[in-house]
């Protein structure tokens, strides 16, 4: 194997000395060889990087089709399986693959002297990286997405539907109709990847021995400089992680933060510093103290815990350390390993979507023309927008969007485009989650029928509600229904067409096409934008030197014609004081004649 791999990293190097030949001996020695000899090492006994994402492949999951046929639901129902991360509506993903093949385009686009063209990298290995990139952070922040969820449903639970709940653990699942596990309220037994909440009327005090302080609305404190909790746990072959979420009593600048000493079982584990502000810790417990089923104790020491009331901060005398919120043990096997996204608009973007995640799954909900016409209309209605003008434009609506998505069931087969009728969820929604999960390598989770129980992201259409319109083209409503009508009869199981594939691959590298034209304008048009605000700066510097010379001489003037007006002013002095000179003379002459 190392042989082979070797020899195809020789055969790279050969290419590369062939296609970048280097004519100066002077440049081979400063720069050429020192080049190509670091991609040699770098390829010399490397695996070919295409065999590696095929080795890495990823399964994420998109609900397609139109919007108000149900999207939102199915992903949540999904979303509630032990293996299913649920994900808001993203909106980004879909033209973000459009963007990705442009920048392909850009990077091969001299040919073998374009980076990429050199390095022969295809534009499928190069936008598999990205979805690589993407699922693996998706999943790498599950958990902080879970925690955001939890404070927002502590900070205001009215804004959070019942619906909306994720399952953690994945005991039991494997048995086919096996519940969640429940947690028993009288003893300290846990199950791995069960979460523990510390306020009011969570059960936490059947975990918690000395010292704790009561629970309030969100938390519970520890008082003192020790806090232990008792687990009664079953055995386990992997080291588990401790998640727990903490904050300190704190006052700058005496006690900025509190440290923590975490021991489990007597043994220390890990130091953490604690602030102010609420945030998650994590500590790998060894396998060895898990290897038979028996009781877990954990200790939080706080040497510096002190009282609100030493610090002048209230009257509260509680030495105190950290505030506990919640915490878990969850093993490797807990974690979710997909997720599913339910944005209706990535029905017209499945083809980018599947280049991005090679393995993706996609699930075609479609639900009656008419019913997702009234209710496109009752939900613009009730919230107060306007992204459906008209009866027509819905039913225009419906039909580009399940054309898009029937394109990509020819074209990739029922194997990776599986359709299911809104109304079979709703009616019988047992099977049809049963034959969803089949399809998409899942096995069964009663779980998963929870948000069924309730209306999500209803319009609630009263029968009143009258949608038709005189000015709606009745050719386009035909279209619809008579679509409609044979997506209900007509077999869910569609084989893979080559013709439809190649279809829908011409119009995705048109759409790249036009986008990356669309970009280009874009940029000639900031260009001249650019040159137009640079014309606007210099014009305005211009005028506004020209305002301030006339003010300048506006001054000057003003000061002229304050020295004008004192003279004026002295002029006419000297010329009432030589009008009154000739009369004092006449009357001296007379008076000496006298």
């Amino acid at each position: 194997m190392r042989d082979a791999q070797r020899l195809a990293g020789r055969r790279k190097r050969l290419k590369l000395w062939k296609r970048f030949p280097i004519r100066d001996a002077r440049k081979t020695d400063r720069f050429g060889f020192r080049i190509l000899s670091r991609v040699s090492l770098a390829l010399d006994g490397c695996p070919d990087h295409a065999t590696e994402v095929q080795d890495t492949i990823n399964k994420p999951i998109f609900v397609v089709g139109s919007p108000r046929s149900g999207t939102s639901i199915l992903t949540w129902c999904l979303g509630q399986h032990p293996n299913i991360l649920v994900q808001p509506e993203s909106n980004w993903i879909g033209p973000f693959a459009v963007d990705v093949a442009i920048r392909h385009e850009i990077g091969s686009a001299h040919g073998e002297h374009s980076q990429l063209s050199a390095l022969e990298v295809r534009r499928e290995e190069f936008m598999a990286h990205f979805g690589n990139s993407i699922n693996d952070l998706v999943l790498s922040h599950r958990r902080q997405f879970e925690m955001n969820l939890r404070s927002s449903a502590l900070r205001d639970s009215s804004k959070v539907h019942e619906g909306f709940q994720i399952v953690r653990s994945l005991s039991g699942y494997g048995q086919e109709d096996s519940p969640p596990p429940q947690s028993s309220q009288s003893s300290s037994s846990y199950a791995f990847g069960d979460v523990i909440k510390f306020g009011v009327g969570d059960g936490s005090e059947r975990f918690r021995r000395e010292g704790w302080s009561y629970a309030e609305q969100q938390f519970t404190w520890t008082i003192g400089q020790s806090a232990k909790l008792v687990f009664s746990i079953p055995g386990s072959d992997q080291s588990p992680t401790l998640h727990v979420r903490l904050a300190a009593f704190t006052k700058a600048p005496e006690v900025p933060w509190q440290p923590v000493e975490f021991y489990v079982n007597g043994q220390k584990l890990a130091d953490w510093t604690v602030s102010a502000d609420a945030e998650e810790f994590t500590a790998v417990i060894p396998v060895e103290l898990l290897k038979s089923p028996g009781e877990l104790e954990i200790e939080l020491k706080t040497p510096k815990a002190i009282s609100p009331k030493s610090m002048g901060v209230g009257a509260d005398p509680r030495l105190l350390g950290v505030c506990c919120y919640e915490l878990s043990i969850t093993k490797q096997s807990d974690s979710k390993s997909r997720w599913v996204d339910g944005t209706p608009e990535y029905s017209f973007y499945i083809c980018g979507l599947r280049k991005l995640f090679p393995g993706a799954l996609f699930i075609h909900i479609v639900r009656d023309v008419d019913a997702v016409v009234r209710s496109l209309l009752n939900f613009d209605h009730l919230a107060g927008n306007n992204l459906i003008a008209n009866e027509q434009q819905a039913y225009e609506k419906w039909l580009r969007t399940v054309e898009c998505c029937t394109q990509a069931e020819r074209a990739y087969g029922s194997q990776v485009v599986y359709r299911l009728q809104y109304s079979d969820l709703i009616n019988n929604p047992e099977s049809a989650l049963r034959s969803v999960l089949t399809f998409l390598g899942e096995r069964y989770a009663p779980v998963c029928l929870e948000p069924l129980r309730l209306r999500i992201n209803s319009s609630n259409v009263p029968a009143s509600f009258d949608a038709s319109d005189p000015k709606t083209d009745p050719a386009v409503v035909e279209k619809a229904r008579r679509l409609s009508a044979e997506l209900e009869k007509d077999s869910k199981h569609v084989e893979p067409s080559a013709i439809a594939t190649t279809e829908m691959e011409t119009a995705f590298d048109q759409r790249v096409c036009e986008v990356s034209q669309l970009a280009k304008k874009v940029i000639a048009k900031d260009l001249v934008i650019s040159g137009l605000q640079k014309e606007f700066d210099e014009r305005t510097a211009w005028a506004l030197r020209l305002k301030e010379e006339v003010e300048a001489k506006d001054l000057a003037i003003r000061r002229w014609k304050e020295k004008v007006k004192a003279k004026d002013l002295v002029i006419v002095g000297l010329h009432k004081r030589l009008s009154r000179r000739p009369v004092e003379i006449l009357k001296r002459i007379l008076g000496g004649n006298r």
